[in-house]
């Protein structure tokens, strides 16, 4: 379950009634049953004359967090994939491009991005503001990563919303660790 939804109505001053409503899966909003979930919401609205929302809860996430690593080079998705999967206790979802990564981050949102810089087609930043244009992806967490990390490029690729830039080649070992302080400063909590 994401969290559940409390709506209270309010017969009279003082007496109030009401009921939670769950919202469940990873990606709430990509559902149809979220459409089932907004109808529960609104019958329950419908109870009274003075409806509100008194909580929305989302319990702390168990497990570890989903990453989608996107890269056009199959041995970087790879190894980064291991790294992070073997290594690092994160589950992985792997993309080729950026048409690619927006149809996974749709399917399923990943609690982090990995992002290459330069692909062909769709690059590292164009992918980054299609992501932010989907429901529910506003404030994905993405690290770029790259073979160029001047400062002056690292400043631009943050400037766009980047929570981070990574050096390409990377150290296998170290990928999971840096991951996992970069998620944490953009406030995920690591359970894994």
């Amino acid at each position: 379950m994401l969290g559940s939804l409390r709506v209270s109505h309010a017969a009279e001053p003082g007496l109030e009634e009401g009921a939670a409503v769950p919202l469940s899966g990873a990606s709430w909003p990509f559902l149809p049953q979220a459409q089932e979930e907004a109808a529960s919401v609104a019958q329950a609205i419908s109870r009274g004359d003075r409806c509100f929302i008194t909580s929305l809860v989302y319990p702390r996430k168990v497990g570890p967090w989903k990453v989608l690593v996107v890269d056009d080079d199959p041995d970087i998705r790879r190894i980064a994939a291991f790294s992070l999967g073997r290594i690092g206790g994160f589950k992985v979802a792997t993309a080729s491009g950026g048409d690619e990564a927006i149809a996974e981050v749709q399917r399923e949102l990943p609690d982090l991005v990995l992002l290459d810089v330069s692909m062909p087609g769709m690059d590292g930043p164009a992918t980054l503001v299609a992501l932010r244009k989907l429901p529910g992806a506003e404030k994905l967490p993405v690290v770029f990563f790259t073979a160029t990390s001047s400062d002056a490029e690292v400043d631009r690729l943050r400037s766009l919303g980047a929570i981070g830039v990574l050096p390409k080649p990377f150290e296998v070992s170290d990928l999971p660790k840096r991951i996992r302080a970069l998620g944490a400063q953009a406030g995920l909590h690591w359970d894994g």
